[in-house]
This record gives C-alpha cells, structure tokens and sequence, in this order.
C-alpha cells in the first residue's frame, strides 16, 4: 500500500490488497470502513464512516431480482458467468 501527503484515516479502518492498494493526496478515509481490493484512489477523496469497498470478484450483482446475498459468488468453481 502506498500512500501520498495528507492521508488520513479513522480508527478500526481495515486495508488488504492482493497486489497494490495507491491512495492519493488529500485522501480521508472515514472511521471502521473496509477497503479489501486493488485499487488507485485519486486525490482529494473523501470516504465517510463504515464503508466497505470490495473486489470485483465477489457476488455477481447482474442476477436481476436477485438480492446481492443471495447472487452466486464469482470465486465459486462452479460459477458460470453470464453470456
């Protein structure tokens, strides 16, 4: 994780990135959120309390009527994507 001027970030807050997580200047990030995937978040963001911002290979959320979960997750072996 690499992190430029000015980040700041509340308590209990939990970070985990595969492979590389870059946080911008200026970035706060709120008390008890989540932030488990790659990603860049760019300069002068603001993240509120208790968000959680996953990877995208979690549930599949293109299951219409489906609530999210519910939707089959896509680290299942036995998941088959939609065509």
């Amino acid at each position: 994780m690499t992190v430029q001027r000015g980040f700041t970030c509340g308590r209990g807050t939990v970070f985990y990135a595969k492979n590389e997580l870059r946080i911008g200047r200026n970035v706060y990030i709120g008390k008890y959120c989540t932030i488990e995937c790659d990603a860049i978040i760019g300069n002068d963001v603001l993240i509120v309390n208790n968000v959680g911002i996953i990877g995208k290979r979690d549930h599949d959320y293109r299951k219409i009527g489906v609530p999210i979960r519910f939707a089959p997750c896509m680290q299942d072996k036995d998941y088959n994507p939609p065509s």
